[in-house]
């Protein structure tokens, strides 16, 4: 058993837990299906071995999460029961009324979501979309950032959250509005970010490097920060062509 899931509000969310976690790498998205066309790659800048690639968000979605953990391999109850965790069909709910424009009902869907399952990152992403959406950033900006921490795979696998909407320009005008308000505050880390990830996340990995650059590398360095901007510059790095073996009877003249 967990203790109480936090209650969701509208003002003075701000999530304090540590954002070390232990890299998950994951061969399918949670929610949607890969988008094989203009996805950006993921590759590993050492190994050439290409790491993921962006996810457009479809209503299909896989198999979803139980709220009970695991059992190592060889324990388990073939008795026991599994219930299927209700926050899935929720963010769905959200998702179906912010395609449509209808924020307010999908940030209450999207917060339910989180109430069911407190672990779930994606319901916490997509809380902080349909606040971007109404145009609160400061919450959009923790619920994203505790996204991340509860689901690191969106780290390097983000979803393209250009089609979070059903029309992408609902994102670049929300940018636009959040890079004005982050602009009149002066230094503000947490709307940092929340630009820094939606750059990364909306094809955009280079102005996300210039964006999260000074904010991990400076001397309060914000992990997870530093961890966005770390996929962000492996996202620009280009695989290592294979150097085909030279053939010595070639050589001879």
């Amino acid at each position: 058993m967990y203790d109480a899931p936090p209650v969701y509000q509208d003002a003075g969310v701000v999530y304090t837990e540590p954002v070390v976690r232990e890299r998950q790498v994951v061969t399918e998205p949670y929610y949607g299906t890969p988008q094989t066309e203009s996805s950006p790659t993921y590759v590993d800048p050492n190994t050439g071995e290409v790491m993921g690639t962006m996810t457009r968000v479809e209503p299909a979605m896989v198999e979803p999460r139980t709220n009970e953990p695991q059992a190592p391999d060889g324990l388990q109850d073939s008795g026991a029961e599994t219930t299927p965790s209700p926050a899935p069909a929720l963010v769905e709910k959200g998702n179906e009324a912010m395609r449509a424009g209808r924020y307010e009902e999908a940030r209450d869907w999207h917060a339910r979501a989180m109430l069911a399952d407190e672990q779930d990152g994606f319901a916490k992403l997509f809380y902080a979309m349909s606040n971007l959406g109404l145009g609160q950033f400061d919450i959009a900006a923790s619920a994203m950032r505790r996204a991340l921490m509860d689901a690191p795979e969106l780290i390097d696998y983000p979803i393209d959250l250009r089609t979070v909407y059903d029309d992408a320009s609902v994102v670049t005008t929300q940018m636009q509005d959040l890079i004005r308000v982050r602009s009149e505050r002066g230094s503000d880390a947490e709307l940092t970010f929340l630009l820094g990830y939606l750059y990364y996340a909306t094809g955009d990995p280079q102005s996300a490097v210039s964006t999260l650059n000074d904010a991990a590398t400076g001397d309060t360095t914000d992990t997870l920060t530093s961890l966005v901007r770390d996929a962000a510059i492996r996202v620009q790095t280009p695989p290592q062509e294979s150097k085909a073996p030279v053939n010595a009877e070639q050589n001879k003249t």
